[in-house]
């Protein structure tokens, strides 16, 4: 079970890493619906996910369980994989993001 506040971080971010590299591709979008229904992540929540700033939503999600950052950040890989093209600020937010929570990125 996610916190509204885990799944407006979550939400957050995998928004952000699906339109970092200036586009929104239809097959990113799909993996973010994809995202939205397993986290159950309501409309509400998806309104308010950038009322924190960019470091208290990164300390939210450090604060959830390794299987939570792990099922994250899966799904934050599926969506940078998405439009088969891995962007420079794609990699950075991802690769960065991973180590700030202590995600090992080759577990994913």
């Amino acid at each position: 079970m996610y916190t509204s506040d885990q799944k407006s971080a979550i939400y957050a971010f995998l928004a952000t890493a699906m339109c970092c590299d200036g586009s929104a591709d239809p097959r990113e979008q799909s993996v973010l619906r994809e995202a939205i229904a397993y986290f159950q992540i309501s409309s509400y929540e998806q309104q308010h996910a950038t009322d924190k700033n960019i470091n208290l939503q990164a300390a939210v999600l450090k604060s959830m369980s390794m299987d939570q950052k792990i099922t994250f950040g899966k799904y934050m890989k599926r969506i940078i994989l998405a439009d088969g093209y891995v962007e420079r600020h794609e990699g950075f937010l991802f690769q960065k993001l991973m180590s700030d929570i202590g995600v090992n990125i080759n577990s994913l």
